[in-house]
């Protein structure tokens, strides 16, 4: 499990985990350009609407991925980029914005040169929020 919050204090950090680490299936999620968000935010109030012409006209994946995911070169090139790493790409998106990958820390560190850090978590249980900056966070208890 990967978790990456703000709120995660130095009194929890274990160190970098043994770059054989197991991490797999962890997401790599693609944000929409701004244009494409600006449409996506039209698009779904439209179809929240009774009176818009896009009420209840929903999208297949494909569609979606078409209008809003990566182009499907850009996607192509995505997913040879992570293999080049040694990563193995489990699963991807059927609207593109989403590719699943496996590898151990020390690839997943390299390619995407940030480190991977072990924590302990607290006594309650710890819920993932959005990240607010780009790292990993293995959840090891």
């Amino acid at each position: 499990m990967v978790i990456c919050s703000a709120w995660l204090k130095p009194p929890f950090d274990r160190g970098p985990v043994d770059p054989a680490l197991p991490m797999d299936w962890m997401m790599l999620v693609v944000q929409p350009s701004p244009a494409q968000q600006a449409e996506l935010d039209l698009l779904l109030a439209g179809q929240q609407n009774p009176s818009s012409s896009l009420y209840r006209q929903w999208l297949t994946p494909e569609e979606f991925g078409n209008r809003f995911g990566l182009s499907p070169a850009d996607h192509s090139k995505v997913v040879a980029w992570l293999t080049s790493q040694g990563l193995a790409v489990n699963a991807s998106g059927r609207g593109r914005n989403w590719i699943a990958f496996s590898g151990d820390a020390g690839q997943v560190s390299r390619a995407l040169k940030t480190p991977s850090i072990a924590f302990r978590s607290t006594a309650k249980p710890i819920t993932p929020t959005p990240p607010s900056r780009r790292c990993l966070k293995p959840w090891r208890t």
